[in-house]
């Protein structure tokens, strides 16, 4: 499955459209809401029928934010203890693969995973178990698309 980034109103090619797999983009999104979290709330309030749609202003305050978390290293602690959380599901559960698409939903992937474990498998109902790993190359990627989108919708 796919998560589509577009441009509202790009200003280079870079910003017109940024297409991540939720594998990759899930753990992105949850460190984002982290550093800013006024993206909770337009998560909650602001979903339309054809998406969520990040203003220009807000996608401009989330590059800087990205930026100084590079800067001051906070974006590779970040990646650090959210890799090692995957991994020690992933030995607690036995199986290769984690979903984890964000914390609340952590209770309920549990059961899933367990049944994972009860059938030794990383597939149920047709759907494939994949780490969902943070990594600080895609976040560049993203800030690279944040900078030259202005503002964008999630598909």
């Amino acid at each position: 499955m796919a998560v589509h980034l577009i441009g509202l109103n790009p200003g280079k090619g870079k910003g017109e459209l940024l297409v991540l797999r939720d594998s990759l983009w899930c753990p992105i999104w949850e460190y984002c809401q982290t550093v800013l979290p006024e993206l909770k709330k337009k998560v909650e309030f602001e979903k339309t029928e054809s998406g969520l749609q990040i203003e220009e202003d807000c996608s401009v305050k989330l590059s800087q934010t990205l930026k100084r978390q590079y800067k001051t290293g906070e974006v590779y602690e970040f990646e650090k203890r959210y890799n090692e959380k995957i991994k020690k599901l992933q030995e607690e559960k036995g199986i290769e693969g984690t979903f984890i698409y964000n914390n609340a939903f952590e209770n309920v992937l549990k059961v899933i995973l367990e049944v994972a474990k009860k059938k030794n498998t990383a597939i149920i109902t047709g759907l494939q178990f994949s780490p969902y790993f943070f990594s600080t190359e895609i976040l560049s990627d993203f800030i690279e698309f944040l900078e030259n989108c202005g503002g964008f919708r999630i598909l």
